[in-house]
């Protein structure tokens, strides 16, 4: 069992580069005879881009966690997603 190293609302950034992103949730997943838990390693981001809200899911072992919330605010490129959660 892996260790959950984000939290909702953590910046992100896949290790490859690409959008900033912001976390989510992890994702559920639904197994046969266990039933419905959450996952300890796949999560869910989502980031803005122009009017659109992308979501797509990660393993979390490709993320990197950035800094402080006050400190990415004035990134380039920074959007705050505005995306609803959908259950």
């Amino acid at each position: 069992m892996a260790k959950r190293r984000f939290h909702p609302g953590d910046r992100v950034r896949h290790f490859v580069g690409g959008p900033v992103m912001q976390v989510q949730h992890y994702e559920l997943d639904k197994r046969p005879f266990l039933g419905l838990f959450q996952s300890d390693n796949k999560v869910v981001c989502a980031w803005q881009v122009g009017n659109q809200c992308k979501k797509a899911v990660f393993d979390q072992d490709t993320l990197i966690k950035l800094g402080e919330r006050s400190h990415l605010q004035n990134l380039p490129n920074f959007q705050q997603p505005n995306c609803r959660e959908s259950n």
